[in-house]
This record gives C-alpha cells, sequence and structure tokens, in this order.
C-alpha cells in the first residue's frame, strides 16, 4: 500500500462486528454442492482522529457465493438457484448493496475521491486542461501498476515502465506548454525509476522469448543430428537459458523493488500527484519566465486553444521520427535502430494525447494506430538485439553447462538472422510510413 499512502500512517477508522451463519446449498438429485449462503449481523464502529469511538450502523446482509465443481465450473443449475434466491429475499424487503461492510462502515469516506481523479476534457479545451486529464491517467497507471508489482502480478514490471515512459514523453513533447524546470525534474526522477527496472523486464522478456527462440534452434539443427540427439540438445540448452535467465530475473527484480521502499521514490509518487492534480503551466516559475511564456505561446499558456499549442508539438515528434527513420540500414547501427523506437513512441504517445482534442480525436487517432503498428516491429527487433546481447554474455560466462556454449552460439546466429529478416520488413514498409507521416 506504499503508493497510496507514500508515508502517511495508517490508523483504524472504523470497526466492523460480524456474527455469522452459513448454509450449504445441495442439488436435489446428485447431493452436490450449489452454492453458500451466509447470513450476516453486522455492527460497524467509527473511530476518530482522536480515538473516539462513534455510533455507525446496524444491519444484516445475506452473501451468496457459488462453489465450483470438479471441472471448476459452478454446478449446472447455479444460475437458477441464486435467481431464485434473490426473489425471495427481495420478495421479503431485501436490497442489493453495492458496498463492502467495511466501505459502509467508512461512510462518506470511502465515497470520496481519490487522490488522483482523471477529470473529463471539456468540449473546448485549453492545453493545459488536456494534459491534467493526460498526465493524471498515467500517474493512476503507475499507482495501479505499482500496487501489482508489490504483489508479484503479471506484467506489473512492464505496466510501471511504461506508465513512467509515457510520463515522461508526454513532459518532453509538450514542454513549451508547462514549466520547464518543474518538467525536466520530473523527467529525470521518471527515468530513474524506469530504469531501475531495465534489467528485469529486459530478462523477462526474453524468458518468454525462449520457447520460441528453441523452436527456431531445433529446425535449425534438424538433419545434422538424430533425432534423440536433436531433443536431448535443444533441451539442455533451453534448461540451461532458463535456468540463467530466472536466476538473473529474481536478481534484477529484487535489486530493483528496494527502490519502491526509497525516499526518493516516496517523493517522485508525490510529485507525481501534484502534478496530476495540477500541472505547472510555463513561466510558472516567475513573473519574467511567465511574461516569456506568453511570447512564445503566443498568449497566457493556462487560456491556449489546445488544438494550437498541442498539435504542432504532437507532428513535430513525427517530423523527429521521419527523420530517424531516414536513417535505418540493414544489419547496421544498432543505436539507430534503438533511437527510431524511441522517437516512434514518443510520436505515437503525443498523438494519444492530441486524440483528446476532440477537434483533433478521428485524425490523431489514426496516427496512433499506425505508430503502433511501427513500434511493435521495431520492438521485436529491439528484442532481438538484446537476446542477442544476453545469449553471448551467457556463453562467455560460467553460468551455463560447457555443453550447451556452442548451441547458444548457434542460436545467437538464429536469432541475428531474425533480426535482418525483421529489419527488411521494417524497411519494406518505411516509405509508406514516411510518406503517411508527411502528410500530416
Amino acid at each position: 500500500m506504499a503508493a497510496l499512502t507514500r508515508g502517511a500512517a495508517v490508523v483504524p477508522l472504523a470497526q466492523v462486528q460480524t456474527r455469522r451463519r452459513v448454509w450449504e446449498l445441495v442439488n436435489d438429485d446428485d447431493a452436490a454442492p450449489v452454492a453458500i449462503v451466509s447470513d450476516d449481523g453486522v455492527v460497524t464502529t467509527r473511530i476518530g482522529l482522536d480515538g473516539d469511538l462513534h455510533r455507525g450502523e446496524v444491519f444484516r446482509e445475506v452473501e451468496v457465493e457459488l462453489v465450483p465443481g470438479p471441472d471448476g465450473f459452478p454446478h449446472a443449475r447455479a444460475e437458477e438457484v441464486v435467481a431464485e434466491l434473490r426473489r425471495l429475499l427481495v420478495d421479503v424487503g431485501a436490497t442489493p448493496s453495492p458496498r463492502s461492510k467495511g466501505a459502509q462502515a467508512l461512510g462518506e469516506i470511502a465515497r470520496g475521491q481519490g487522490d488522483v481523479v482523471v477529470p473529463a476534457v471539456p468540449a473546448r479545451p485549453t492545453a493545459l486542461a488536456v494534459l491534467r486529464t493526460a498526465i493524471a491517467s498515467q500517474v493512476t497507471r503507475l499507482i495501479d501498476a505499482d500496487l501489482g508489482l508489490r504483489r508479484g502480478q503479471d506484467d506489473a514490471i512492464h505496466d510501471v515502465r511504461v506508465a513512467a515512459r509515457r510520463l515522461r514523453s508526454m513532459l518532453q513533447t509538450f514542454e513549451p506548454v508547462i514549466d520547464r524546470a518543474w518538467a525536466h525534474h520530473l523527467r529525470t526522477e521518471l527515468a530513474w525509476i524506469a530504469g531501475a527496472f531495465d534489467a528485469a523486464r529486459d530478462t523477462e522478456v526474453q524468458l518468454e522469448l525462449l520457447p520460441e527462440h528453441a523452436g527456431a534452434l531445433r529446425r535449425t539443427l534438424e538433419g545434422l543430428a538424430s533425432r534423440k540427439e536433436l531433443t536431448a540438445d535443444v533441451a539442455l540448452v533451453r534448461e540451461e537459458i532458463d535456468r540463467a535467465l530466472t536466476a538473473r530475473l529474481a536478481g534484477a527484480t529484487s535489486e530493483a523493488l528496494l527502490h519502491l521502499r526509497s525516499p526518493r521514490y516516496t517523493e517522485l509518487l508525490e510529485a507525481l500527484v501534484a502534478a496530476a492534480r495540477e500541472p505547472r503551466p510555463a513561466g510558472s516559475g516567475g513573473v519574467a519566465d511567465r511574461a516569456g511564456a506568453v511570447d512564445s505561446l503566443g498568449g497566457d499558456v493556462e487560456q491556449l486553444d489546445a488544438a494550437a499549442q498541442l498539435g504542432p508539438r504532437a507532428y513535430e515528434a513525427g517530423a523527429e521520427l521521419r527523420a530517424a527513420l531516414r536513417r535505418l540500414r540493414v544489419g547496421r547501427d544498432p543505436h539507430s535502430w534503438h533511437k527510431a523506437r524511441i522517437r516512434a513512441k514518443r510520436a505515437r504517445y503525443a498523438a494519444e494525447v492530441l486524440a483528446l482534442v476532440p477537434q483533433e480525436t478521428e485524425r490523431a487517432w489514426r496516427v496512433a494506430a499506425r505508430l503502433d503498428r511501427a513500434t511493435t516491429l521495431l520492438g521485436e527487433i529491439h528484442d532481438a538485439h538484446v537476446s542477442r546481447a544476453l545469449l553471448r554474455s551467457l556463453a562467455l560466462s560460467g553460468d551455463v553447462d560447457p555443453r550447451a556454449r556452442y548451441l547458444i552460439g548457434v542460436l545467437d546466429g538464429v536469432v541475428a538472422a531474425r533480426e535482418r529478416r525483421l529489419e527488411k520488413r521494417f524497411l519494406a514498409k518505411r516509405r509508406r510510413l514516411v510518406a503517411f507521416l508527411t502528410t500530416l
């Protein structure tokens, strides 16, 4: 809960006392359990910040929980039973409750707004209003991903990095509309926390690609060994890579999680929550800065039309992408491919922000969809490049069985060939992508 409390003391606000009676409903024909019915008598007490107790509510709550059968699914008569129970309860005056016992005990506190609220974009928004919605949306995603990460949920590492990357990107792309020093500080801190999970995410992706790589290695070796030898060789390589990467993932994740427990990260969350509530407009650093912002933007930033101010900066990101795409060559300068991928993501994220502006929505989403396909392919190229680096690192280390090193080298060649094929596939589409971006 650290992402929600951010260092604040956790104190009790309510007490719930429940007296429960339970019945099991079974099917007449086969005596199979269908549902569990719990009849709860509930007494709630509110606890003031001074520790004093205040009278809450007294109510009765009936819960119906379906019982899964041996196949994991509810009994065939489950829907029929629930419908009949609902009818009987309503007939005697029961009403459906959308809230839990805890929420009812807390009362208005539970029904209040959270720290971060994603506001709706008005029909004729200012640039700052659109950015407020975009920033709040990603801060919410970052906090949700933080909770998932601490609970060990799948894809949580990826979700943390994506939310941080989107925030950094929009703060950079639309920097003329917001306070430069403020945005630079947030971008620095977001880069720090996203970078803390780079090794963990790269390793996670490689583990996901391992079955595909093992299949490619098997196809490459077919005809060079007996089926029995082939199966044993591929199994050895897969086992060794899986073991080494699993250990790396555990270590990288544990190290990264230490950052989430640091005061620096807590300060970043506080700054992001404040940013979601009220982004700092350009020139907010002082009178002179504000005058300069008015001159450069052509008006008071808090009154600027969103389409007029965000549009040119979004399409400027597209122009930077076009320049990066023209420098790409098959098998040359991996840095150029990585830079093109970053530029494509930045242009895509900018288009998604611009899509929040009602008069720009259709065109911006068309751009975002086109760039989504481009970033997917560029991401596959990047993953192949990272695979090769990891494979070479494993082959040269003492972490794997010596018998597997040669075949890991063979697999490196297989992945290198795939990387080249993907690059050629992307370049075959480059001209149309550049032409599309030029028309914007």
